[in-house]
């Protein structure tokens, strides 16, 4: 049985992370301020992740996209890195590689230190496969805590396969799980719960 989310949100769970869309400054692809100078703008999008470190403060996140070159389906920077800048300064930023933007949400404080975990779903230019990725802020640092390959949550798709992104994480005594899509050997696809451990 999953069980609940401690004190560093407010009013998110599990299961309906907040995470909303306020503003986007710019198109999804890089603008140029002139024909004749080339600076590029990059795309920026405002979310708002409700309380990470426990402050009773909703923190807010802005998500820098990469330039792309639409033609070739590639970045201008060769490696896609999508950077996440808070607006509290005491929160250090982070990027994530081969991403074209994406999801980005609070996943609860999955292992019990009282700052809550996030997750990021990044998008890409073709395919509806992508990875399910939980960051921890551990001594000032995100890393990595665990990381799972599912389909893209589309909406008009009424199937398991596509569940939404926050209910696939479940949180348990000592452990969190990913709810995957795995193919087995006769091409079936279904869900399966992939375990990560942690240490208090």
């Amino acid at each position: 049985m999953a069980i609940g989310i401690s004190s560093c949100q407010t009013e998110t769970t599990a299961d309906k992370p907040i995470s909303f869309t306020l503003d986007s400054l710019v198109d999804s692809t890089a603008l140029m301020v002139s024909d004749s100078v080339e600076v590029l703008i990059y795309p920026i999008d405002t979310v708002v992740l409700q309380d990470i470190n426990g402050d009773k403060i909703n923190d807010t996140v802005f998500i820098n996209e990469p330039s792309i070159i639409e033609a070739e389906l590639t970045c201008r920077d060769e490696v896609c890195n999508t950077k996440f800048v808070f607006a509290n300064s005491t929160i250090p930023s982070f990027s994530h590689e081969q991403a074209l933007g994406g999801v980005l949400a609070n996943a609860g404080d999955l292992d019990d230190d009282g700052i809550c975990e996030i997750y990021f779903v990044p998008d890409w230019f073709t395919s509806n496969w992508t990875g399910l990725n939980i960051y921890s802020l551990k001594q000032n640092k995100w890393i990595s805590l665990g990381q799972g390959s599912i389909r893209r949550d589309t909406p008009e798709m009424e199937s398991d396969l596509y569940t939404p992104y926050g209910k696939r994480i479940l949180k348990h005594k000592g452990y969190f799980e990913i709810l995957e899509n795995v193919m087995d050997e006769d091409g079936n696809e279904k869900l399966v719960p992939k375990k990560f451990y942690f240490n208090k």
